[in-house]
């Protein structure tokens, strides 16, 4: 878990890290800490997943920063384990990196809770291809969204490619899906169905 102000500050960090030879996944989450349901999810699993990434996934948060300007639109972290980091979240560079992300992805984020999957290779970020995974659904089932965090950290310690790594976790996904899905729920969907029809 990287805390990164700007997208400059990501790429610039992952090449620190990387160099031009190594191909990695990388993770960029986007948290508006300002709201409510996200900032719980944060403040209780930050550390969690920090040392859940380990060496096997760089992930980082867009306007997440210990080097801030005062202003009334930065927000300390209250972390559970505590913010020895001194890591806050400036609203204002999280806009900015928002809009950043709009123009090099080509789609549109719009303050939702969000993880994104690259590609890092010869020293860039692909933004093309990317892997957009909505976190904010998983705020009401904090269980699913722990779940789905620990896959992609698996995952990625495998060195697959942001096309595999995607194929895998919607098909692990959608098995998770049907085991919930009871015989008797599905015999009833069924017979309501046949009615109507």
């Amino acid at each position: 878990m990287r805390p990164v102000m700007t997208l400059k500050d990501f790429e610039r960090d992952l090449h620190d890290r990387h160099g031009d030879h190594d191909k990695n996944v990388v993770a960029l989450i986007l948290a508006p800490y300002n709201q409510h349901g996200v900032k719980r999810i944060v403040d209780q699993y930050y550390h969690t997943w920090h040392l859940q990434c380990g060496s096997d996934l760089d992930m980082f948060w867009i306007g997440y920063g210990s080097i801030f300007e005062k202003s009334d639109y930065v927000i300390k972290l209250e972390l559970a384990e505590g913010n020895p980091e001194n890591i806050h979240f400036d609203l204002n560079r999280f806009l900015a990196g928002e809009r950043d992300i709009n123009t090099r992805c080509h789609f549109t984020y719009h303050e939702d809770f969000e993880l994104l999957l690259f590609n890092y290779e010869r020293g860039h970020v692909n933004y093309y291809d990317h892997f957009r995974i909505d976190l904010q659904s998983s705020l009401l089932h904090e269980r699913d969204l722990r779940e789905l965090i620990s896959m992609i950290i698996e995952f990625t310690k495998d060195g697959k490619s942001i096309t595999r790594l995607k194929n895998e976790i919607k098909l692990k996904l959608n098995l998770k899906r049907l085991k919930k899905v009871k015989i008797k729920d599905l015999l009833g969907y069924l017979k309501q169905a046949q009615m109507l029809g």
